[in-house]
């Protein structure tokens, strides 16, 4: 009796369906599975991203400071510290006041007379006309004797002059001293006629030092001694000079001056004179430094050079920007510079991918005690970065002295 043998090929057809009935289920499982998970991760994403917020003007790149402000430590306080936008504006706006700050500066007040008063040690020549054996013949001659050249004023501020004696001159100028010889030689002389002046100049002097060629004591005469004619006299300015940060010490009152401005703009209220006693120095540049912190290579505290740098050079100067990580790389890298003013710290900001960056950051110069803050941290943590900020802004008077 034959036995009917089952069909193999509709059992593996059975198979396969099974088989390809669960690959189909287990791959829509997968799928949905992963957009699933999609889903959630953008919606959290969504739920805790911060904010893209830009400048008015839209080409100033993302506003800092209204992206801190909707931090929540900073939704109900202003900030402690403003966040000014870089662009060609304010660089002319803070150009000007700078400027401004320069010119408002106090200034050493002018002497209230300018005419020459002679003191101890000056060298007078008087003539008394038709009298020779009264008058000084021998003034320019440097061979003989002061005594010869001239009538000497002794420490006391007397002369001594034959058929008078002792006279007292200091403080008096030389129109005083003709005046004064006059009515005492009267009793002697009828009608005197006397011609006096000062044939070398000894009693005042100020001391002219720093980054000039040849700094030492100069000689205040019946000509003014401007700031331009003393450092004339001491051969100029050196290359190392900062022109910009010159002082004048007058009676323990020490004035910060801006030979810069006074050789650019050529106002003469800044050329203000020598007087007796002064003491007129010119630092060198190398005593000015700026400070590049933060994500560039090499973080430094440098000193000026003879020309201001660009905020674009102080940062290549620094080894450029540094990428800690692979966000880094992704995020638009922050430029700050902080800066003491009259009012307190300015905060200066420039976003990388601001349409003018570039041309901005050629623009601005980096002046003396400038901190320059540089970071590609991402969005989420500017709260952090704004906080270092006002860490540096709050010690900037701390760090200017390092």
């Amino acid at each position: 009796m034959l036995t009917k043998m089952p069909d193999c090929r509709c059992t593996e057809t059975r198979q396969i369906k099974h088989m390809l009935r669960n690959t189909t289920e287990a791959r829509v499982g997968t799928i949905f599975v992963f957009w699933a998970f999609a889903l959630i991760a953008f919606l959290g994403l969504q739920s805790c991203s911060v904010p893209v917020i830009y400048y008015d003007d839209d080409t100033s790149g993302v506003d800092f400071a209204a992206v801190v402000a909707t931090f929540p430590e900073y939704e109900n306080v202003p900030l402690p510290h403003e966040i000014v936008p870089l662009t060609q504006k304010t660089i002319s706006i803070e150009t000007e006041r700078l400027r401004t700050t320069a010119l408002s500066s106090p200034k050493p007040a002018s002497a209230s007379d300018s005419r020459y008063h002679v003191g101890t040690s000056d060298i007078l020549y008087i003539v008394v006309w038709d009298h020779p054996e009264l008058s000084n013949t021998n003034t320019n001659s440097k061979d003989v004797s002061e005594e010869l050249r001239g009538s000497v004023v002794s420490t006391e501020g007397n002369i001594y002059y034959p058929y008078i004696g002792s006279v007292n001159v200091a403080g008096l100028t030389v129109e005083q001293i003709r005046k004064k010889l006059t009515k005492l030689l009267s009793a002697t002389i009828e009608k005197p006629q006397l011609e006096v002046r000062v044939s070398e100049y000894r009693s005042q002097k100020a001391f002219v030092g720093g980054e000039v060629v040849n700094p030492g004591m100069q000689k205040i005469s019946d000509i003014s001694l401007t700031l331009i004619d003393a450092i004339n006299n001491a051969g100029g300015a050196t290359e190392m000079a900062d022109l910009g940060k010159a002082s004048l010490t007058r009676q323990g009152e020490v004035y910060k001056l801006n030979l810069s401005e006074l050789l650019v703009t050529g106002n003469k209220a800044l050329n203000v004179d020598l007087l007796d006693g002064d003491i007129f120095s010119i630092p060198s540049i190398l005593e000015s430094k700026f400070y590049v912190l933060g994500d560039v290579a090499n973080p430094v505290h440098e000193k000026m050079s003879s020309i201001n740098k660009k905020l674009s050079e102080v940062i290549a100067d620094a080894g450029g920007v540094k990428r800690i990580n692979e966000d880094s790389i992704r995020n638009s890298v922050q430029y700050f510079v902080l800066r003491s003013a009259e009012n307190g710290t300015l905060i200066f900001h420039l976003d990388q991918k601001a349409a003018d960056s570039l041309i901005v950051s050629n623009s601005f110069e980096v002046i003396a005690d400038d901190i320059v803050f540089v970071t590609s941290a991402n969005r989420s943590s500017w709260n952090l970065v704004y906080q270092q900020l006002v860490q540096y802004a709050s010690r900037l008077d701390e760090i200017k002295a390092l």
